[in-house]
């Protein structure tokens, strides 16, 4: 069942608890994530990124979540999310296409920039009853053979992030206080939450925050950000990787098979015990 990602969201900053939002990219991650937050029956949010829109088309994208969601989610409540938007225009074509909720990102911008920016997607959300995340600080990539770690001048300023709330008015906030992209944190082990400056931003912004980089961090460690105002949780890695292990293994497994069919209806079980596990995980 669709609703308003803000209400998912919402629910969870109450309850202090996570909801956990899967970046999803095609068919098989789509069925994986409906089926799995049927079976487990807790509040999951369908996340697409820009990368996705431009493979997709993003009428087909909305299409197939809105599909799936019906067919393998009952009535546990989903919602669909707009992930790391870059402009205004995107934002804007997401929402009109039936997203719940956008992240406009302009991390990359200068702060004032990134104000403008926030504010403008958020005027332009509100009046049609769509909920906004912002973002302050920057996360950044983890890759093979380079030693590219969230420096701390990255990191989420407290009182930035105070400040930009109150000026935007959005309805969460992306922060940086440690967690990476990529999939080298994984293999090296490396997500180190800034609880610290995690907990000063939560004394600061009273509106749920999302940890974006959830790939790889200890259970716990994700447990204890929820009691300091973490709403949301984002999973994209760790799918990837068991995607593409799964498609491997099947690949091998039936050299002489030639219907894509059955090699992918594999996939999508294997995917969807990796979401159940970071449903059940999180909620126990």
């Amino acid at each position: 069942m669709l609703v308003s990602t803000g209400r998912i969201v919402t629910g969870a900053y109450r309850q202090h608890r996570l909801a956990v939002a899967f970046n999803t990219i095609n068919a098989e991650t789509t069925l994986a994530i409906a089926r799995a937050a049927n079976k487990v029956g807790v509040p999951t949010i369908f996340e697409i990124s820009q990368k996705t829109v431009d493979y997709l088309g993003i009428e087909t994208t909305v299409s197939l979540v809105k599909a799936a969601a019906k067919e393998a989610a009952g009535r546990v409540p989903l919602g669909i999310h707009l992930d790391h938007g870059k402009n205004f225009d995107i934002c804007a074509k997401a929402i009109k296409a039936g997203f719940s909720s956008v992240m406009i990102d302009g991390s990359a911008l200068s702060f004032a920039d990134n104000i403008s920016l926030t504010r403008k997607v958020v005027e332009y959300a509100h009046r049609r009853k769509v909920a906004v995340q912002g973002e302050v600080g920057a996360l950044v990539p983890m890759r093979a053979g380079k030693k590219l770690l969230a420096a701390k001048n990255l990191m989420t300023d407290p009182e930035q992030a105070k400040k930009f709330v109150h000026l935007t008015g959005v309805d969460s906030l992306g922060v940086a206080v440690g967690t990476l992209h990529g999939p080298m944190k994984i293999f090296k082990r490396l997500p180190k939450i800034d609880f610290e400056r995690l907990s000063d931003i939560h004394k600061k912004v009273k509106i749920p925050l999302v940890l974006h980089g959830g790939s790889g961090v200890p259970v716990a460690d994700l447990k204890k950000a929820a009691k300091l105002g973490v709403a949301v949780v984002n999973i994209d890695t760790e799918l990837r990787l068991a995607y593409l292990a799964a498609l491997r293994w099947e690949l091998a497994r039936q050299k002489k098979e030639y219907d894509p069919r059955v090699i992918f209806a594999p996939v999508v079980k294997a995917l969807t015990v990796v979401v159940e596990e970071k449903l059940r995980a999180l909620q126990n």
